[in-house]
């Protein structure tokens, strides 16, 4: 069989932009339906199959750049799964992420999802993609830092018998920071919650996300799409993995503001909080925090005890302004306990103050 041409990679598309379109040959309407899974018949009208492939491509891929950057944050959490299963040497068979939300259904390639683009787009174009060098590695004490280079090589040359070599099309660079601990699941049911731990793993997952994405790079917008719809619909849909709503929501900013305010009644204010969400959840800031993990954190705070707010628990321009009034520090705390206690949002709370503070200097120097 001649192998076809790739699809030129065009300026970045927004919608389902797929590889064949209502103006294409009947015959690559019936191919691309066939390897994508698309029920049509052969002796159906050409207008008749292109309905049915539009009907059923309804994929948006999510990207890592521009709109929400949640459902690309989830799927990059997915694939330190497949990572440790395979290192694990488990079976790592989920090609396609997919989840809804906001009316969209949305999908993504996982690491194993884009290494079988690759095989496939050998196969069906003799177009291949290899790593060029060696990563580079930056390391610190909590992070490592994977940095490669995939190039995109043609090798119809070599294998058409007409003398030809492969010629490498392009390349690109790809890397990937990746946290050396990871945040799991302990206990069952009612009784588990996340701990964080060290993560075996954190150099592979580094590295081969860092491929991940330079090969993702490289794959033109429409044969990502193609390859989705064929991954959609192969044997029997097994190899897409379905996430449900808490694994991909972040908390409300009512959510986040019940928060703040429990953890500000136990006096602990924006760093301490920040810091309970590192260690007792994994992530890295309280944006960062899922739906689902809202009761695990309620219940932490819960269970600290009460401390009396220290002079330096006092956000630093409160008491700059208290200085300039003449407060004692013993009196800053005293008022600041007394201001914080009743306020919901810790946040507003400062700047009420401070406003509150200014607003009495500036009755002073009106008085004076």
């Amino acid at each position: 069989m001649t192998k076809k041409k790739a699809p030129a990679e065009g300026k970045e598309e927004t919608g389902a932009v797929l590889p064949v379109n209502k103006n294409s040959k009947k015959a690559d309407l019936l191919e691309y339906a066939t390897e994508t899974g698309i029920a049509v018949n052969k002796s159906w009208a050409k207008d008749k199959i292109w309905e049915a492939i539009e009907a059923a491509s309804t994929t948006e891929i999510v990207k890592a750049s521009g709109g929400d950057a949640t459902p690309f944050l989830v799927f990059d959490s997915e694939d330190d799964h497949q990572i440790a299963l395979s290192m694990a040497g488990q079976l790592a068979d989920k090609y396609v992420y997919h989840f809804k939300t906001k009316g969209k259904e949305l999908f993504g390639l996982s690491k194993v999802g884009v290494e079988m683009a690759c095989q496939h787009l050998l196969t069906k174009y003799d177009i291949a993609y290899r790593v060029l060098s060696t990563p580079t590695i930056i390391e610190d004490a909590e992070y490592i830092r994977a940095v490669v280079q995939v190039g995109r090589f043609d090798l119809r040359g070599c294998r058409n018998g007409n003398g030809g070599g492969e010629v490498m099309l392009d390349s690109a660079i790809g890397s990937k920071r990746q946290w050396k601990k990871q945040s799991i699941w302990k206990g069952k049911g009612a009784n588990a919650k996340r701990i964080v731990v060290d993560d075996p793993f954190a150099f592979e997952k580094a590295v081969s996300k860092a491929q991940r994405n330079a090969r993702l790079s490289l794959i033109p917008y429409p044969l990502q799409l193609e390859i989705i719809e064929m991954f959609k619909r192969l044997d029997g849909g097994s190899h897409v993995k379905q996430l449900n709503d808490r694994e991909v929501r972040f908390l409300t900013d009512g959510q986040k503001r019940f928060l703040e305010a429990t953890a500000a009644e136990k006096g602990i204010y924006h760093k301490g909080l920040h810091q309970i969400v590192v260690d007792k959840l994994g992530y890295k800031s309280l944006n960062e925090v899922k739906v689902g993990d809202f009761d695990q954190l309620k219940a932490e705070l819960m269970q600290i005890e009460t401390k009396a707010v220290a002079y330096e628990d006092i956000p630093e321009e409160v008491r700059e302004g208290y200085a300039i009034l003449g407060y004692s520090q013993a009196k800053q705390v005293q008022h600041w306990t007394a201001w914080i206690q009743k306020q919901k949002d810790p946040v507003v709370a400062v700047e009420k103050m401070v406003k509150a503070i200014n607003e009495e200097i500036d009755r002073r120097q009106l008085d004076n």
